[in-house]
């Protein structure tokens, strides 16, 4: 077989990888954080974010979205269609980077390293699709083949800089993966016996300076309010730090074997090693990162599972060659990481109806049902807020700490949720130690802002989140009776009575439409 029609192949797998992953997303409702930015994107200008909402989030995932959501602008799909769209052509223009970056290897191994890529980034932590992570690790990507390019001594060239753009991409979405870049390039210029990569360097650094000024300039808020609130009150969702070296360890410790048998099979131990180094180095940002949640592992699973798969092909070759229980037993345990991390995605990737798929995907309406991969009690409470409101309607959630399905069922039941506040991040604490005179001037504010909220937009339907047993990571069981204190509150809370209620896990949702006159 030639090398052209073997690279015509593994594209057109690629891309019915990336419409498979397409129809998956399509049955599945968005991630809460996915849907609050999407929906954040959507009712935005180009500057002043924070001041129409409250959001910890620095701007420039929002400006990603306002590009993923041009062909929604253009009345071409839905938003939620345009944003997925988005998100797998982003993936695709680092796997098409990551393809001329590698004309370094031979055609087979360009092949190999290329595929096993692809893989992981379609593949990986698919309920949550859409959040920076899956960004960040497609940048990381692309930087990988630009190490790998720059260690055969390629001169650096127009690739170079869309490369370096994408990775710069990555760290200014989360500067702590400023790390992987650290690690690797020491480890470049030890390879190159000293040589630095100072304009691969330079151009990140330039990217991100860039990146600040528009911060400063044009979101000014950002830095003002919500940094100097977030350093105080999102501390909360720090994990205590044992729980996040725990973790770690344990994803450190399923990728030992595939990483060892990759070691003792590939010729190219430099290269399974450089691959390494970014999953240990995306891991030490994940620690960085001390909030514990699965996603953030993201960008580390990418590079582990990118091992296992070199593994796992590799193995395979094996047993074409000499079918024995030795080389049997290998694969399975090649496969432990895939079983671990991924065995719910492997399951729904086995159940997808692309006709059912295809026909969400191009509908203007994904109002969740049945026929998606949701959770029924999550379905049933969707349901129950789509029988009291048609779309257009206004709704706020009132008095939760998280963001699904808070922020998901408005986004699919076409309803317009626009409070300042995507969640009520700032009240655990405040709560907490009320008696400090500076944390009552931020608990009044989180009152006064609902009540702001509930005034500008006089929602149709208000959600009560009301927690039925204490959250180990937040602590306060009982938000809403702190905003019932606010006389305001309560007196425009009188205009609405309670409809209906369910129950989402240990959680009560109560329904309240406004009173007709």
């Amino acid at each position: 077989m030639s090398d052209s029609l073997k690279e015509k192949l593994l594209f057109l797998v690629i891309l019915i990888m990336a419409m498979h992953t397409l129809m998956v997303q399509a049955l599945m409702p968005l991630n809460g954080d996915v849907a609050f930015l999407l929906n954040m994107a959507k009712n935005t200008g180009l500057s002043h974010f924070y001041r129409d909402f409250y959001e910890v989030n620095p701007p420039l995932i929002v400006y990603i979205y306002k590009v993923f959501l041009l062909p929604f602008d253009f009345g071409y799909i839905s938003d939620i269609s345009s944003l997925r769209v988005g998100v797998i052509v982003y993936l695709l223009l680092s796997i098409t980077i990551t393809w001329f970056n590698t004309d370094i290897f031979s055609f087979n191994k360009r092949i190999f390293l290329v595929f096993s890529l692809a893989l992981s980034l379609f593949t990986v932590s698919q309920s949550v699709y859409g959040q920076r992570e899956h960004l960040i690790a497609a940048g990381l990507v692309v930087y990988l083949s630009n190490v790998l390019r720059s260690r055969e001594g390629k001169p650096f060239e127009l690739s170079s800089l869309v490369s370096l753009f994408m990775v710069a991409i990555s760290v200014c979405l989360k500067p702590q993966y400023g790390l992987v870049l650290v690690v690797a390039e020491i480890y470049s210029a030890i390879k190159q016996r000293g040589v630095v990569r100072w304009k691969e360097i330079a151009t990140v650094f330039f990217v991100g300076l860039i990146y600040l000024y528009v911060v400063v300039a044009y979101q000014s808020e950002y830095l003002d309010v919500i940094v100097p609130l977030a350093s105080v009150y999102y501390s909360v969702n720090f994990a205590n730090l044992f729980e996040v070296i725990l973790t770690a360890s344990v994803v450190f410790l399923v990728l030992m074997m595939p990483y060892f048998m990759l070691r003792k099979t590939l010729e190219d131990n430099d290269l399974v090693f450089l691959i390494f180094l970014f999953f240990v180095a995306s891991l030490g940002a994940f620690v960085a990162g001390r909030t514990a949640f699965g996603y953030h592992l993201i960008p580390t699973l990418t590079f582990s599972f990118c091992l296992v798969y070199m593994a796992i092909i590799l193995q395979l070759r094996k047993i074409k060659r000499e079918l024995s229980f030795r080389n049997v037993a290998l694969l399975l345990v090649a496969f432990i990481p895939i079983v671990t991390f991924q065995h719910k995605d492997i399951f729904r990737n086995y159940q997808v109806d692309y006709k059912v798929a295809w026909n969400k995907f191009v509908s203007n309406e994904q109002n969740l049902s049945e026929e998606l991969f949701v959770e029924p009690e999550v379905l049933r409470l969707s349901q129950l807020v789509d029988r009291h409101a048609t779309r257009g309607d206004n709704i706020i959630f009132i008095a939760s700490t998280s963001m699904y399905p808070h922020h998901t069922i408005p986004i699919h039941s076409g309803l317009m949720s626009l409070a300042k506040q995507p969640n009520y991040w700032m009240l655990p604490l405040a709560v907490k130690n009320r008696q400090d005179e500076k944390h009552r001037k931020v608990l009044k504010f989180v009152q006064q802002t609902t009540v702001n909220d509930m005034n500008r937009y006089q929602p149709e339907l208000l959600v009560v989140h009301q927690r039925e047993k204490t959250d180990k990571r937040y602590g306060e069981t009982d938000l809403f009776n702190v905003l019932l204190e606010d006389i305001e509150f309560r007196n425009i809370f009188s205009n609405y009575v309670k409809v209906e209620q369910s129950k989402v896990k240990t959680t009560i949702f109560e329904v309240y439409i406004r009173k007709r006159k």
